[in-house]
């Protein structure tokens, strides 16, 4: 019975107590609670965007250094390329030199038999004249 003989009974008042308090409390509680999850979850927000970053930074710096190492190849593929073509001019100036010296000699070859011919000519003709040439 709730009322005894015009008391309140001390059990239903505590039970009545607690049913009302605890819910609130509770409540309360985890009201409380709400903020510090809420903190925990930005806080891991923020170090899953920092660890992002790091990692765009990681990739970003690895593409730069690739990058490097291709210029610095393709730097040395240039100067050896530039060190070919500066030996095969040399080899052309000295080919185009030595072809001008043999064909100097084929030219001075090929006027020697002319000279003989006509010096042959000439002894001849002297001979068939009666005279005493020498050829020079």
């Amino acid at each position: 019975m709730i009322w005894g003989l015009g008391r309140l009974d001390p059990r239903f008042a505590l039970i009545a107590g607690l049913g009302f308090a605890l819910p609130v409390g509770l409540s309360g509680v985890s009201a409380q609670q709400r903020p510090m999850v809420t903190a925990q979850n930005d806080k891991t927000e923020k170090l899953d965007a920092l660890k992002q970053h790091d990692q765009e930074l990681k990739a970003t710096r690895e593409q730069q250094r690739q990058s490097a190492e291709t210029e610095a190849a393709l730097k040395r593929e240039i100067e050896q390329i530039g060190a070919n073509r500066r030996k095969l001019n040399k080899d052309l100036i000295d080919t185009a030199a030595r072809l001008r010296g043999v064909e100097v000699k084929i030219e001075a070859t090929q006027a020697r038999p002319l000279k003989v011919i006509t010096n042959q000519r000439h002894i001849s003709g002297a001979n068939a004249r009666g005279t005493n040439f020498v050829a020079t």
